[in-house]
């Protein structure tokens, strides 16, 4: 497709958005939009020839045609697995169901005086001063340029100084469709000076239809915040879902990182996090699961551009079948930020001869007081051990299954809540038993 069919046809997706949906851009919002999508058509999709994105193609992206999902009637109808989900937990709840924000399934009452949690379209007028500032934000990403332009809803949560949110908000992403249709959600989230949150943003397919998704996360933390975030993605195989979070940190903030990524036919979640302020930390950790044909790219930067700041990265792989992993952790220390300590380690377990990990943790250091360090490993299960479990009367499968839910397990265990622990872990053995049936 050349260039100008290109721009024709996400002008024609722009213009959609602007004149049928229900929720109306103002005039500032028109203006960035239209901005945003002048950014994207210069950049054009990313390609294999950026370093980045070297084992990555999304040259099946370039032709699909998409539809832009409408609020179906499907909303009215009551759905067993999310009504499962909510009753599990004790949360704040919001739902989108195919990028539309569905109130009478969502949950917000409750909440401590000045805390304003709402869907991002509310926010585009009642907090338009606020979005202005966040969406200038810097986002190098041709996909975030995307996403500023198509954008149809999302999240917005602002959580005043020293206030602690008792509850976890749990924002569910449900896809119910047999269109092949697009989805472009931005979250926003500012949390100031000592407030304390539990987040989980959560991504999950009815149907086994295709779709893309192109999420945009944007984090604010203020001084001494301390926020645990757990992104858990688990689409259909036909799935193309992409997430780019933005994030900075204040001195003396805390982040918790947890990425699950076990579902979609091609995955890149990037993570982008700026420790802006002395003492600031993060600790980021995932897992992610592919089988079949999946294609699964996790990349992370963390850039200590303060003193005194720590980082940590474990990520884990577990790659079966033709499945594709690409891990990338970055860790920049800049001249001037001296007493940094960050430690990266990525570990993948090949189930499959054809199975393929590319992993490349990267340290770009140019202060001299510092204590960093970085490895990755890739390996198979310990024939040893399986021989040792075999001889107890275990059958080869389960011996599988056990090993890898114990390569598994040091990441699950970090999950603070309870409740998504155990749900975290019962997913991740479904899978596994899946996976080494296909084996066997």
């Amino acid at each position: 497709m050349n260039q100008t069919a290109i721009e024709n046809k996400y002008r024609t997706y722009l213009q959609k958005i602007l004149t049928e949906y229900r929720y109306q851009s103002p005039g500032w919002l028109k203006a960035w939009r239209e901005e945003q999508l002048q950014q994207f058509l210069a950049k054009g999709f990313p390609s294999k020839h950026l370093e980045n994105w070297k084992y990555t193609d999304l040259t099946a992206l370039h032709n699909q045609d998409y539809n832009l999902p409408v609020l179906e009637s499907a909303a009215s109808k009551p759905v067993p697995e999310l009504s499962m989900c909510l009753a599990s937990c004790d949360c704040y709840h919001l739902v989108f169901l195919n990028g539309w924000y569905v109130p009478h399934w969502s949950s917000v009452s409750g909440l401590p005086v000045g805390v304003v949690l709402s869907n991002l379209a509310t926010a585009w007028h009642a907090h338009a001063e606020y979005l202005q500032t966040c969406f200038a934000l810097p986002q190098t990403s041709a996909l975030s340029h995307l996403n500023g332009a198509l954008m149809m809803d999302g999240v917005f949560l602002y959580v005043p100084p020293q206030v602690t949110l008792s509850r976890p908000v749990h924002i569910i992403n449900v896809t119910n469709s047999d269109q092949y249709n697009m989805q472009h959600l931005r979250n926003v989230m500012m949390f100031d000076r000592g407030s304390s949150v539990k987040i989980i943003n959560e991504y999950m397919m009815l149907k086994q239809g295709a779709c893309l998704q192109n999420i945009v996360t944007q984090l604010q933390l203020g001084s001494s915040a301390n926020v645990e975030f757990y992104q858990i993605q688990q689409q259909a195989l036909q799935a193309q879902h992409f997430t780019s979070t933005y994030c900075t940190q204040q001195s003396d903030s805390q982040l918790h990182w947890f990425q699950y990524a076990s579902g979609g036919r091609l995955v890149r979640d990037e993570v982008d996090n700026r420790l802006s302020g002395k003492g600031a930390s993060c600790v980021m950790q995932g897992i992610y699961l592919g089988a079949d044909h999946q294609h699964i790219d996790q990349h992370l930067c963390i850039q200590h551009a303060a003193a005194y700041t720590n980082s940590q990265q474990l990520y884990k792989g577990i790659l079966a079948g033709k499945a594709t992993g690409i891990f990338n952790g970055k860790v920049v220390v800049p001249k001037n930020s001296q007493h940094i300590s960050a430690k990266q380690i990525n570990r993948n377990l090949l189930l499959s001869r054809a199975a393929t990990i590319n992993t490349k943790p990267e340290l770009e250091i140019y202060a001299d007081d510092v204590k960093c360090a970085h490895g990755a490993t890739v390996g198979q299960l310990d024939p040893a051990a399986l021989f040792y479990l075999r001889s107890r009367g275990i059958d080869e499968a389960a011996a599988m299954v056990i090993l890898t839910e114990a390569f598994a397990e040091e990441i699950l265990a970090q999950v603070h809540l309870p409740w998504l622990r155990e749900r975290l872990q019962v997913m991740s053995q479904e899978k596994l038993a899946v996976v080494v049936n296909q084996l066997a």
